[in-house]
């Protein structure tokens, strides 16, 4: 039996890497959290309050310094992946923005807390797009928030039948990466 295997630790950064390599976007490292220069102006374009419309709960994004920060609120014990383990967005690592800055990505540290030592995510990714709205002349910024939360393994076998030969087994193991996701919306009035 034949056994291949991609090591799970590389399939979020090759399915996140794959994702930008299609889209032409800007990569800002942020050394200590904080912003270079060139990136203040994607920091003033998400600084906001976004609120779930389900469940009433906020993300705020906001600057402090230089220091791009963003903590979730509830008015339940919830968390920002809707537990009660007191996750906590950390420290912003980068930014990737799309060269027409209609979507902005933060790269942040998370912090799991008393999370199950299972998930399988480092970092949360916050994505701010921009939403033109013709009929109503509004503009709607969404807020995304992605976490990894587990590496789905199965193991798929096929037959190979080479000529002269018996009936080969081939087995690979495919690994599905399972994602939280949450919108959270900030409204203004026209460009």
């Amino acid at each position: 039996m034949n056994l291949q295997r991609t090591p799970s630790h590389l399939i979020p950064a090759i399915l996140f890497s794959a994702c930008f390599v299609l889209a032409s976007c800007k990569t800002i490292q942020t050394p200590n959290g904080e912003l270079p220069e060139e990136a203040l102006s994607y920091a003033d374009q998400v600084v906001g309050t976004y609120q779930n419309r389900s469940d009433l709960s906020e993300v705020v994004v906001s600057l402090s310094g230089k220091k791009l920060k963003a903590t979730h609120q509830a008015k339940t014990h919830l968390d920002v992946l809707d537990s009660e383990c007191d996750a906590e967005i950390g420290q912003l690592r980068e930014i990737r923005a799309s060269n027409d800055g209609k979507k902005i990505r933060g790269i942040f540290d998370f912090n799991r807390n008393y999370c199950t030592p299972t998930l399988e995510g480092k970092t949360i990714e916050l994505q701010v797009s921009e939403i033109q709205h013709s009929q109503t002349n509004t503009t709607e910024k969404v807020l995304t928030v992605t976490y990894l939360l587990e590496l789905k393994q199965e193991k798929k076998c096929s037959y190979e039948y080479p000529v002269g030969q018996p009936p080969q087994q081939v087995c690979s193991v495919e690994t599905t990466p399972v994602y939280f996701k949450k919108n959270f919306v900030r409204r203004s009035a026209g460009q």
